[in-house]
């Protein structure tokens, strides 16, 4: 199936790429309509490469934005290495990939066989330990790399007869854990939990199952067991377009933990208070002191490493977050100037509140809004921004506010050049682990305006 014809600048390099594995359907088709919404190049990955096909013609169509489809097994890695040469030929690079691959079978643990436990976890935990190997290369060298994992809300909330799913969900997590580690300061990592949702989920599943392991994906019995050891987790599922709209946005932020709906609080809260008491039991059980002879200073409490700042020293926290907000206005002005209006849209809040009356301008509510009228306003705009001695100061763990002292330069097509000087006076909120721009107001000092030459 050809694809759409896509106007030439959405080919534009500077333009972000989202990679959206097992995005023929489903919550990463959801997804992926999203990333497109937001102007970024998409790249659907999926088994079923005729659908794929078919929903990124859809998608471009709609949006106007490049997408292509890619088929790709998560269980082979010949294939998923190919995937990502693919990728890296068309687009270039990759800037958020999101392994949202899984299959799912049901059954009580002892009567799930060897074979079946094989293959749920091959595609479902080794799959996205492929995605991950075969993509770090774009995302390291991706300005922004985000790299998202799809688990689930049942492993934060479990019921029966999912055990080879919960499983290898758990599994994922704790391979998100280690990439955290390993990737800090190149890629941001998240961990997606979705709730029930209204999707082929159990119809994909069977379309791969192999034939030696063909059985119904779930009988009516394990429907009814899993039913009735959490009835919460069948309650009122959301179409996928609406959970991906619930968290796209802090998706593109890398925020480190993300769930798409549902009232999970109880469950969470439960399985934290019973861990932090087996936490304080345990502690209670280890000299804070000294190390014992058959212990390596390595296993002392984390509190007493010099190297680690304690949990309690509000200085150490607050120098993580002082650097974390100059690195958000430094994205701020680079992403205007580079005019990559996906990468400024992860850097506001929903319903951020930008005035700029006093310079001229007018007050803009929610981040769409800023984007749509910033990229009306700078078409075909040279812009030069640049920030100075900020002052900030965190007025909560999760709020601050700031000042910056900014100039910047604009040039139109005609030569009309202007020049100006003023503050950035801005409020910060903390979402997630991400700090986002909650409130901005551009005062000026002075601007100078030059007209364009004219020849006689």
């Amino acid at each position: 199936m050809m694809a759409a014809q896509i106007p030439a600048r959405v080919g534009d390099p500077a333009t972000e790429v989202a990679v959206i594995t097992g995005g023929a359907s489903g919550f990463g088709l959801a997804l992926a309509d999203q990333c497109a919404r937001r102007g970024m190049r998409v790249a659907l990955l999926d088994i079923d490469h005729d659908r794929a096909a078919a929903e990124a013609e859809a998608l471009a169509a709609r949006h106007g934005v490049a997408v292509r489809a890619v088929g790709m097994d998560a269980s082979s890695s010949a294939s998923v290495d190919a995937a990502a040469a693919t990728v890296a030929d068309r687009y270039g690079r990759a800037d958020l990939v999101v392994s949202n691959v899984g299959v799912q079978l049901f059954g009580a643990v002892e009567r799930l066989t060897d074979r079946e436990w094989q293959w749920v976890l091959d595609v479902n935990v080794v799959g996205a330990a492929r995605t991950a190997r075969a993509f770090l290369p774009l995302l390291r060298s991706a300005p922004n790399g985000r790299l998202a994992f799809t688990t689930s809300s049942s492993v934060l909330d479990p019921a029966s007869r999912l055990g080879v799913y919960q499983a290898g969900k758990f599994a994922v997590w704790g391979l998100a854990e280690t990439l955290r580690l390993e990737l800090t300061d190149q890629v941001a990592v998240s961990v997606i939990f979705p709730s029930g949702m209204l999707s082929r989920h159990l119809e994909s599943s069977s379309a791969v199952q192999p034939a030696e392991l063909r059985r119904p994906i779930g009988a009516p019995a394990d429907f009814e067991a899993m039913a009735a050891s959490n009835p919460e987790m069948v309650q009122a599922p959301i179409p996928p377009e609406q959970a991906a709209s619930n968290v796209v946005d802090e998706v593109l932020t890398g925020t480190r933990y993300i769930i798409t709906h549902g009232d999970l609080d109880a469950a969470v809260r439960e399985r934290s208070t019973l861990l932090h008491d087996a936490a304080q039991r345990a502690r209670s059980r280890t000299s804070t002191t000294e190390s014992t002879p058959h212990q390596s200073p390595n296993h002392r409490d984390r509190s007493l490493r010099a190297d680690t700042p304690a949990p309690n020293n509000p200085k150490a926290t607050n120098m993580d977050d002082y650097e974390a907000i100059r690195q958000l206005k430094a994205r701020y002005f680079r992403t205007m100037d580079t005019k990559d209006w996906s990468g400024m849209r992860a850097l506001f809040t929903d319903d951020v509140v930008i005035d700029t009356t006093e310079s001229g301008g007018s007050t803009v509510t929610g981040a769409d809004e800023f984007l749509t009228f910033l990229t009306a306003a700078l078409d075909g705009v040279v812009t030069v921004h640049h920030g100075h001695t900020p002052e900030i100061e965190l007025t909560s763990p999760t709020t601050a506010r700031g000042i910056w002292a900014m100039e910047d330069n604009l040039r139109w097509p005609d030569g009309t050049e202007l020049r100006g000087y003023g503050h950035y006076h801005e409020s910060y909120r903390k979402v997630g682990d991400r700090w986002l721009i909650a409130n901005q107001k551009l005062t000026r000092l002075r601007m100078d305006s030059t007209a364009p030459q004219t020849h006689s």
